[in-house]
């Protein structure tokens, strides 16, 4: 699959949503070519130590994903997109279509026995418009159903005691 960076119109939108720079230590490395590196690795699926070069460092690349995605900075990107699209007439909400996929796996987090798929893993439940664009992504034990994710039921993590709530799927149901 073919990779093209952020243009600088994405740029442009995306610059004020991250956090800003450290004011004491160390700077950390430039955003956009870091998160060209992030795109890059999950578009292509590539391994995160095949990553060309002219990105950065795998490793930073890496640890900006996971950082970002433990402080919900995705998430703000994510709404913030929304938010541009649905205020430029993009974005309908009239309909909404829920779906999930149970991925199976032996340890993690989020684990359940789905007894209709027979596996035991984890749910993905994804909502999104009629033309295709994702509004929430959540992941659930795999006993979950979509009907309980799209309530907005508060769900905690048996081994990270974190809560997640599933605003979205609330206010759209």
């Amino acid at each position: 699959m073919r990779f093209e960076g952020l243009s600088d119109g994405q740029w442009e939108f995306i610059e004020p949503l991250l956090p800003p720079q450290p004011r004491t230590g160390r700077h950390r490395a430039d955003d956009r070519r870091t998160i060209n590196g992030i795109l890059y690795v999950l578009i292509t699926g590539c391994k995160w130590e095949d990553m060309p070069k002219k990105y950065g460092a795998p490793v930073t690349a890496w640890r900006r994903l996971k950082r970002w995605q433990e402080e919900d900075i995705w998430q703000d990107l994510m709404n913030g997109l929304q938010e541009r699209a649905y205020q430029e007439e993009k974005l309908n909400l009239d309909k909404a279509i829920i779906d999930s996929s149970t991925i199976q796996q032996k340890r993690g987090e989020a684990i359940g026995y789905d007894g209709y798929k027979r596996k035991k893993g984890s749910k993905i439940h994804a909502i999104v418009t009629k033309d295709g664009l994702p509004l929430n992504i959540a992941i659930s034990p795999g006993n979950d159903h979509d009907h309980v994710q799209r309530s907005g039921r508060q769900h905690t993590d048996q081994t990270s005691e974190r809560q997640t709530t599933y605003k979205t799927w609330r206010a759209l149901s």
